[in-house]
């Protein structure tokens, strides 16, 4: 940021003289006081509703003037002209010679002058102000007269040094954001480039303007993502604080003036975010009308093929992008009606974005044998069968199944007679609708049948800005803003030929608009009053014509279907297979799985910011009011008309395990996989879902208040040296419900009224029942958790001025996070539980499918059934003592000029957070009983420890009112439900605990160089970022801290803008004639890059390290696999054969031996109810680096002195490198454990080469 520091000299200071100043203010004129009446009410409406902060986004010029002998001069006039606008700001020096003149616009030109009695005036020359700038223009007079005028040497403020303030960020200037090629022409995309920032997202994606998730996932500084607080204007600009907390509405390229990114905050008037601030200036109008119209478009053509393509020898696909609009801005002008010159300001700009993009689609569809009852190709990539199993063997005291074989005595055949005939016409439907391809993926084993689909999704959005600027007399200025954007898409998603299910759409609306009032009432005080009204809501889901499916044609009684809250739609089906496809990668993709889940959320905030500036001899005070409400209507219909999961535990080997099979080999020698039985296909053939699911709820309407005052003293201790001092206090309400629909805890003493309803004469051992859900009208609160007083944030930072052209600052604070409100409401969400097996999954209820829920779909009771509410389920409740998260951020460092207009910025910057969020686990638990239970503590006498937890006890809540799935239908349920401190619930989790700490250390470097011809910024971070406060286990209570899995060891960045110097009037060329110059002069060069090292990989909570994860072989690349060289030696735990010490047998389906792991063993299977002991994430194991390079090529055309065209050629993602982010296979029982393999992961994780054309004209 540009500094103006005309001299150096010794400062003498009077006197700090604290007095109340109303008296005199009452004194003056009554418009005056009219005005501060009007202040002083928008103050006391601070204790009313609908009030919020704004955070300053204007620059601010202060300074000193002396004389030639360094006296101080009071009293003098300093005048502050906008160029642009012909606004003049004058204000007097105090006793110390000290002026300061805030509220300036950034990004338009000001000049500065000093007049005082006996002297000459004194101007400083032209100066663009940038956002949230202080700039520092000292004065030393000379003796004379006032007509004798003095320009300041320009040269003494070049050097660019902010000698004001201790904060730490980046200003992306106009230039930046209008010149750099963004893939989207999202201007907060170029964030991608600041030190200290990452994109959890995935960086180099495409962020249009319609979407706002991709850009919601930055993290600052170590801190957590979609914690970053945006403001618009100084207005608070994030949408729905308790979905993705990211930006609410992004304008234009054309309408941005620039923006800034502090990364670490001391000024108090920042809160409510992790540490790091966004702040946006639009652009406003001058005197000059001036604009631009532009259109920007992508064309297949341009674009290469992606990765995928290539690899299964598709062809590139179609792709269609425009981008275009228009900005105008100037003066309000009426002919004959109304000349704005001088005093009115406007600003439009339209924008209209349009997207077809293709979208590669791989999708598994059930083999057609199997539909003949044939699972004989059902096999592992080692080619050895995997079994399936018949239910219907088992019973409760024998639970062991017979492989399905037929009367021919052939293994892995089901008699078809056997298949439910709901499950019979589903499958048809996928085969009838799909047709497999005929290429072949790697590792594709025989039994997939792989649908290939690349359909046209369309995105599209427009957007408005209207911004107005109006100056009242000399001493206020009124603003405002008008911000719209509209956001639909459409992805088809499905097969072309199945209407009743022909894709979804989704769409976002933002709306942002407030006003801002200035008034000087004296040189020293002025007030700046802010309102402004948000509105952010988002719709998604199936498009109508899904509805219009009658599930009764698939057999379904509509006896069943009556009852549900969506009675047309076709329902969800969910195939999760153990084994991984080739075609996706996961356990089994089908299209029917795809998501008709319906989807609204409105958001509204309100926002009053009143805030008062006082310069006080050496100090300037700022103080404001924080204050916002916000509502919520929390609105789901998931699920449409039901969704139907089937996990293959039905057919497994076992019935609480489909991990592993212990049969060697069929007694015809067929050898037989080790790595998993059982087949979620067969289990829905047969009728035998692991779960049906409704979603029947009412929809919460919120309301949170939120409340801080502030207090910022930026202290000019000596003319070298200034602190800032700052003191927040925040007070973030917890949100209470419209109709108290929700619930405030859990209360752990009282006896639930059920327990008069159980015969504990016959269950003797059964405790009293206590325990249950609170409502407020039972807990006398309307508040999920208590309110949190405890949020005080002292601020503290200093610059100092070590010489011209050095200046060193540091600073600390505590700043308190965005709060992820996550109040419950349990009874007012009341889905029927779906109960398939009498006795825990060893037997099954007959037909579950086609009744899946014998006792009907209940109503949604809300409150009236107390501590008895979801008797028989697991129950979620917030934490009743919950505290807002909050971060201590600090940094030192030092920022030296460096020769051709060059800086160099060398930072600590360190963060600590305390009391995130983690979740307590089940409290539900009987921890000394689940422990006996641990399997690897078997002895000769006891060689079965686990069937202590997993054996069946008679139920003593069978048929109990109130009590609902298997509690109310089994007969017999598992024993250690009834071990529980709280029986009558399976499970008791409590979320939002403040447990959670993180730490971040780095070195940022930064190197700005700003020539005429050319700007340049270089960033390097070098940081560690490391996470603790939940359990590795939550039964045992082994506590975590690892390395964070958004830690990045080093980050480089690269952005610059260059105007090549050849032509007229420039260094190169410089008197060619004008035809040759409009060929060879005018042409610009833009790139921006990145850099950046592979993230921690996440480790499966299943499996414990029990030896050295690295292996011996080194990390290799190949077309189509990045091994990152990780131990695959992998152990899994038998169930079937129990020793005194546990069994574990090797993995062999990945193609290890004994031999070859013997003493090199790396995972080992958590044996039931033993321990986990193994981190979430390794340093040792990260995935691929991540680099992408985009260029834009324009030329430039300059018609007259105010008209030009400029036409641009750009290429992102220029070298086509693809990156493969967080895709990394870390399931050990995966043939590519270890390592990405590239088709299964679904193609690379950023765009292709896309080239775009653009041209604007610009007047």
């Amino acid at each position: 940021m540009s500094e103006m520091v005309a001299h150096t000299m010794p400062w003498r200071f009077g006197h700090l003289v604290v007095q109340a100043g109303a008296e005199q203010l009452w004194r003056r004129n009554r418009m005056s006081r009219r005005y501060l009446f009007l202040t002083l009410i928008a103050w006391i409406a601070i204790c009313c509703p609908r009030i919020s902060r704004a955070q300053e986004f204007r620059a601010t010029i202060t300074g000193v003037v002396s004389d030639s002998s360094k006296a101080v001069i009071p009293n003098a006039n300093v005048s502050v002209r906008n160029l642009d606008t012909n606004e003049v700001q004058t204000v007097r020096t105090n006793a110390e010679g000290v002026y300061s003149v805030p509220y300036l616009h950034p990004g338009q030109r000001v000049e500065v002058s000093v007049e005082a009695q006996g002297f000459k005036r004194m101007v400083y020359p032209p100066v663009v102000l940038t956002i949230s700038q202080t700039l520092t223009a000292n004065f030393m007079l000379e003796i004379g007269t006032q007509n004798q005028v003095v320009t300041v040497n320009s040269e003494s403020y070049k050097v660019g040094l902010d000698t004001e303030k201790a904060d730490r960020g980046t200003v992306i200037d106009n230039k930046t954001i209008t010149q750099l090629p963004l893939n989207g022409r999202n201007p907060l995309s170029l964030m991608d480039y600041i030190p200290g920032v990452t994109n959890e997202a995935g960086p180099g994606l495409e962020s249009p303007p319609n979407n706002m998730y991709n850009i919601s996932f930055f993290t600052v500084n170590g801190t957590p993502a979609q914690n970053t607080e945006y403001t618009l204007d100084g207005m608070p600009n994030n949408a729905n604080p308790w979905y993705s907390n990211g930006p609410s509405t992004v304008p234009s390229v054309d309408a941005i003036q620039e923006f800034k990114v502090v990364t670490n905050p001391y000024d108090a008037q920042y809160g409510r975010t992790a540490s790091g601030v966004v702040s946006m200036e639009l652009k406003s109008g001058t005197n000059d009308l001036h604009g631009s119209a532009y259109e920007f478009a992508k064309r297949g053509f341009m674009d290469a093929n992606s990765w995928e393509n290539n690899y299964v020898g598709d062809n590139r696909p179609a792709h269609t992008e425009d981008q275009y609009g228009f900005e105008i801005a100037g003066p309000v002008y009426l002919p004959h009606l109304y000349n704005g010159r001088n005093k009115s300001f406007f600003m439009f700009n339209f924008e209209r974005f349009k997207e077809i993009l293709p979208d590669f689609q791989t999708y598994d569809i059930p083999n057609a044998s199997w539909m003949q009852g044939d699972f004989s190709n059902f096999v592992d990539a080692s080619g050895d069968l995997m079994p399936v199993f018949d239910p219907s063997t088992a019973t409760t005291t024998d639970p062991t199944r017979q492989i399905f074989q037929n009367s021919a005595g052939q293994y892995n055949h089901v008699d078809v007679s056997r298949f439910n005939p709901i499950a019979v016409n589903t499958v048809k439907l996928m085969l009838a609708s799909a047709t497999p391809t005929s290429l072949t993926f790697p590792n594709e084993l025989p039994w997939e049948s792989i649908w290939v689909n690349t359909v046209p999704d369309t995105a599209s959005s427009q957007n408005y800005v209207l911004k107005f600027d109006q100056m009242i007399g000399s001493k206020d200025h009124l603003s405002g803003s008008w911000v719209r954007s509209y956001n639909p898409s459409f992805s088809p998603n499905t097969p072309a030929n199945v209407p009743w299910f022909n894709g979804s759409t989704f769409t976002e609306y933002h709306m942002n608009s407030g006003v801002d009032w200035v008034h000087t009432y004296r040189s020293n005080l002025i007030s700046d009053i802010r309102f402004s009204y948000q509105r952010y809501w988002r719709t998604d889901g199936p498009i109508a014509a899904n509805l219009s499916y009658d599930p009764t044609q698939l057999g379904f009684s509509s006896s069943l279907i009556s009852q549900l809250p969506l009675k047309t739609g076709f329902p969800e089906i969910n195939f999760d297979m153990q084994q991984q496809t080739a075609a996706t990668g996961n356990g089994y993709n089908n299209w029917l799985a795809m998501s008709r889940d319906f989807y609204y959320m409105p958001d509204d905030s309100y926002n009053l910011s009143p805030t008062l500036t006082w310069n006080k001899t050496r100090h300037n005070i700022r103080a404001g009011l924080d204050y916002r409400i916000s509502h919520l209507v929390q609105t789901f219909q998931y699920d449409n008309t039901m969704s139907i999961t089937s996990n293959g535990l039905a057919t497994s080997e076992y019935w609480n395990d489909n991990d592993s099979n212990d049969i060697a080999t069929l007694p015809d020698g067929t050898p037989l996989s080790q790595s998993g039985s059982g087949n979620a296909v067969l289990d829905f053939l047969l009728g035998q879902p692991n779960s049906v699911q409704v979603q029947n709820q009412l929809f919460p309407y919120y309301t949170q208040h939120y409340y801080a005052p502030w207090i910022q003293d930026d202290w000019k201790v000596t003319p070298r040296l200034t602190l800032n001092l700052g003191f927040r206090y925040d007070l973030n309400g917890p949100p209470t419900a419209r109709h108290n629909w929700l619930n405030t805890g859990f209360d752990f003493d009282a006896v639930n009224p059920v327990d008069a309803l159980v015969n504990h004469a016959a269950y003797p051992g059964l405790p009293t029942l206590k325990g249950g859900i609170t409502f407020p009208t039972t807990s006398g609160t309307n508040k999920p958790w208590a309110q949190d007083y405890t949020k005080w944030q002292p601020r503290i930072g200093f610059a100092w001025l070590a010489r011209p052209t050095t200046i060193i600052r540091g600073g600390a604070g505590r700043i308190v996070m965005n709060p992820a409100d996550n109040p419950q409401a349990a009874g007012f969400t009341n889905n029927p539980v779906y109960s398939n097996s009498p006795d825990g999954g060893r037997t099954y209820y007959a037909n579950n499918l086609g009744n899946p829920f014998p006792s009907g779909i209940p109503s949604i009771p809300g409150a009236s059934q107390g501590l008895e509410t979801y008797l028989g389920e697991g129950v979620v409740y917030a934490n009743p003592h919950y505290r807002l998260p909050s971060v201590i951020n600090g940094s030192l460092g030092i920022e030296q000029v460096m020769p051709y207009d060059g800086k160099v910025e060398i930072s600590y910057v360190m963060s600590q957070g305390y009391g995130q969020d983690r979740n307590y686990g089940d409290r539900n638990v009987n921890y000394a009983y689940y422990q006996s239970c641990n399997a690897t503590l078997g002895t000769a006498t006891n060689p079965y420890p686990q069937g202590r937890c997993q054996d069946l006890a008679a139920n003593p809540f069978y048929g109990v009112p109130g009590f609902i799935g298997s509690f109310e239908t089994s007969p017999q349920i598992a024993t250690i439900y009834l071990e529980n401190p709280y029986p009558q619930f399976p499970s008791i989790e409590e979320v939002q605990n403040n447990w959670g700490r993180s730490w971040y250390n780095s070195l940022q470097t930064t190197y700005q160089q700003r020539l005429g011809w050319e700007q340049l910024n270089a960033t390097w971070t070098w940081s560690k970022t490391m996470q603790a406060g939940g359990y590795m286990d939550g039964v045992y209570l082994v506590p975590e801290r690892s390395i964070a899995g958004t830690d990045r060891q080093n980050r480089i960045t690269v952005t610059s803008v260059m105007n090549l110097p050849i032509g007229r009037g420039l260094k190169y060329l410089s008197s060619i004639n004008r035809p040759l110059d409009a060929v060879i002069g005018g042409w610009e060069l833009a790139a921006n890059g990145f850099w950046e090292t592979g993230q921690p990989v996440g480790l499966s909570t299943s499996y414990n390290i029990v030896g050295s994860i690295r292996s011996n072989r080194p990390k290799n690349s190949t077309p189509d696999i990045i091994d990152e060289g990780v131990n695959q030696c992998v152990d899994l735990w038998n169930n079937a054969t129990p020793t005194t010490a546990g069994y574990y047998k090797l993995f062999t389906t990945n193609g290890q031996t004994a031999a070859s792991c013997a003493g090199h063993v790396a995972w080992q299977q958590v044996a039931p109810y033993a321990p986990h002991t193994t981190q979430s994430y390794t340093d040792q194991i990260r995935g691929p680096g991540a680099t992408q390079i985009d260029v834009n090529l324009s030329k430039n055309f300059k018609f007259t002195d105010r008209i030009s065209m400029q036409l641009r050629m750009e290429e992102f993602n220029v070298l086509n490198h693809p990156n493969w982010y967080d895709q990394v296979d870390m399931n050990p029982t995966d043939t590519n454990f270890g390592t990405v393999n590239k088709i299964l992961t679904g193609g690379q994780s950023n765009n292709p080469r896309q080239g775009q054309l653009g041209v604007k004209v610009l007047w």
